[in-house]
C-alpha cells in the first residue's frame, strides 16, 4: 500500500512515496520547481516542463537513455491534469497529478488506474485517466540541461 506526502514552499513542491512494508519504509521523491509560474523535473541533469496551468502540452524527451511523455491537460475551469510516462515496449504512467490553478494537488495517480492520494478532506475526482484518452496533438517542448 503506498501514501503520498506533498509539501509544498515558495519555489518546489515535493512530493513523498510513503510505501508501508516491512523491507523498506522509505519511498521515491518526486521534486519539482517553480520556473516562470510552471513547474519542472529534473532527471539525469536535465529539467522537463510538468506542471502547467498556461498551456496544453503532449511532448516527449529523450532523458538517461529512457523516452518520456509529459502530457498536461486543463479538466474543467479549475482543475489540470500533467502526466509523466515513461515509454518503453509500452507506455505507462509513472505520475499522474491533477491541481489547481494555484497548484494545490487535490490528487495523485502512479502506475495504476485507481487514485493513490486524495488531498485531506477532499473528494475523488472522476475523469479519465490522460493515457486513456485519445492522443494529444504533440508539441515540441525542449528539455534543458
Amino acid at each position: 500500500m503506498k501514501n503520498y506526502e506533498v509539501m509544498h514552499s515558495k519555489k518546489y513542491i515535493s512530493i513523498r512515496e510513503n510505501e508501508y512494508s516491512d523491507i523498506d519504509d522509505t519511498g521515491f521523491v518526486w521534486n519539482l520547481y517553480n520556473k516562470n509560474g510552471e513547474y519542472y523535473l529534473k532527471e539525469y541533469g536535465k529539467s522537463m516542463i510538468f506542471m502547467t496551468t498556461k498551456r496544453e502540452i503532449d511532448t516527449t524527451f529523450l532523458i538517461g537513455g529512457r523516452q518520456k511523455r509529459v502530457v498536461s491537460a486543463k479538466l474543467n475551469d479549475s482543475l489540470f491534469v500533467s502526466a509523466l510516462h515513461n515509454i518503453a515496449i509500452y507506455e505507462t504512467v509513472d505520475l499522474e497529478l491533477v491541481y489547481d490553478i494555484k497548484y494545490n494537488i487535490k490528487q495523485i495517480r502512479c502506475q495504476t488506474l485507481w487514485v493513490d492520494y486524495l488531498q485531506k478532506g477532499s473528494k475523488r475526482i472522476n475523469y479519465k485517466p490522460l493515457y486513456l484518452q485519445k492522443p494529444y496533438k504533440r508539441n515540441n517542448v525542449s528539455c534543458k540541461e
